[in-house]
């Protein structure tokens, strides 16, 4: 896997305070490439289904057997360890952040108190939240990276999806996964950073241009969710659509960092930073 990154700034004045905003561009790699039957998939968003399906005769499938073969071809992926056994539901094939992205993610989440992660005996000390975990993509890569990982979802099946598939990357003793509603909870976290990633609406999301306030987790929109992980710590990172509009941003009153996140070249989402996790000392 590879970084890259250029940068610019711009500057937004709101009545009081200046904010910065960085505007910066994560160019990974994958450690390897497709297999054969990927290749013709990569580029392509209008893929025949394919059916996977545990019964004799495919016509039995139900909706959650059926995913789309665009899907199942970067299955590596998604999950490098795929042949050790990960599990996946339904809802995770167009969900989970890429396994690039997801060591990308937990790589920028250590800037919150980087020198913790250069000494040994401090690793595992500092915790962070995945407030949306699905089937652990995220978690699995900032538990690997030293982290002490709170993993919430509001489904007890994908969590247990997430548990067996950390326990493949051998990092299960390090996180602590919770059924619940994060928004009913979220006041009551303790965490040192704060990774959100909630429900983008499906594939049809690229359809058209969202902004914060059409996602919706529990009873909060995109940017209510924001503004509440701000109130616990500064240091939250914000993985988004990448055809989102990030004007109602600028009305919290703090500096952010926009990162587009490129996959083998092709412009996959967009993360959102704050607090220490932002790269200004980088310029």
């Amino acid at each position: 896997m590879k970084f890259a990154r250029k940068y610019s700034v711009l500057e937004k004045r709101s009545l009081k305070t200046p904010i910065s905003v960085l505007l910066t561009q994560s160019l990974c790699e994958d450690a390897g490439p497709l297999r054969p039957d990927a290749e013709r998939f990569a580029q392509d968003d209008s893929c025949d289904e394919l059916t996977i399906c545990t019964t004799p005769s495919t016509s039995t499938a139900d909706k959650h057997e059926i995913i789309q073969s665009k899907y199942w071809a970067q299955r590596q992926r998604f999950f490098s360890l795929w042949d050790h056994g990960v599990r996946m539901d339904h809802t995770a094939w167009y969900s989970v952040t890429p396994e690039a992205l997801s060591r990308h993610h937990a790589l920028r989440c250590t800037r919150a108190v980087p020198w913790e992660f250069t000494n040994p005996e401090k690793r595992n000390t500092l915790t962070i939240l995945d407030a949306c975990c699905g089937v652990g993509g995220n978690t699995i890569q900032f538990a690997a990276k030293g982290f002490n990982v709170i993993a919430f979802d509001n489904r007890i099946d994908t969590l247990e999806l997430a548990r067996c598939n950390s326990e493949i990357y051998q990092v299960a003793n390090h996180v602590h996964f919770i059924c619940g509603d994060i928004v009913q909870n979220l006041s009551r976290v303790r965490t040192d950073v704060i990774f959100l990633s909630p429900p983008w609406g499906g594939p049809s999301y690229l359809n058209q241009q969202h902004r914060l306030t059409d996602i919706q987790l529990s009873d909060l929109n995109g940017i209510q969710l924001v503004e509440c992980a701000l109130q616990l710590t500064p240091n939250v990172a914000y993985y988004l659509p990448r055809n989102i509009d990030l004007s109602d941003l600028l009305r919290l009153g703090t500096s952010f960092e926009v990162e587009k996140n490129y996959l083998n070249g092709k412009l996959k989402a967009i993360t959102v930073y704050f607090g220490t996790l932002m790269q200004l000392n980088a310029l």
